[in-house]
């Protein structure tokens, strides 16, 4: 009987280290805004709709194309900046037509991932400069959970949507 009791709290004790030692960043959990567990697009719409609305805004809500999860997997080097990142969803806003050069991203990481390591290598290849004779003046790159943020934009801008973001925490 001491034997089974010995075994039993053996595989309690590896399953509780198991669970304390599992990644360092949940994904979304209910204790986390609604917002972080809609869609990408979801998300993306929710910023627009809560970050200062200066006339640059409100013309990249008008003139912005929006590219869903299939989009962004088939061009991912362009949208996060290099192939391969493990991603369950993903959207991104861009300018069609601008004479500056902006880009919001939202993905989610896939689950049991190091959310920190993709966010990092997002942020260590994804080019401001990315379009042919033009730059966005500033990349942010911020991370709540599984969800990453990417904005390409003036500062003022890419500071007020990342900012929206972040208080989403």
């Amino acid at each position: 009987m001491k034997k089974y009791l010995a075994i039993a709290l053996l595989l309690m004790l590896t399953s509780c280290m198991m669970a304390a030692c599992s990644r360092e960043t949940p994904a979304y959990t209910p204790s986390m805004p609604a917002e972080l567990g809609k869609s990408c697009q979801e998300i993306i719409e929710y910023l627009y709709a809560n970050v200062e609305q200066t006339q640059y805004i409100k013309d990249k809500k008008t003139y912005s194309m929006f590219y869903r999860a299939d989009d962004v997997r088939n061009r991912c080097a362009w949208f996060l900046g290099k192939e391969g990142i493990p991603f369950s969803d993903a959207s991104a806003s861009e300018s069609m037509i601008s004479p500056s050069d902006y880009s919001l991203v939202v993905v989610k990481i896939s689950e049991g991932e190091n959310y920190e390591q993709w966010k990092t290598a997002i942020n260590d290849n994804i080019k401001a400069d990315k379009w042919i004779c033009m730059g966005a003046e500033t990349k942010r790159v911020e991370k709540i959970g599984n969800v990453v943020l990417i904005v390409l934009a003036d500062k003022a801008n890419a500071d007020n949507i990342a900012k929206a973001f972040l208080d989403l925490k």
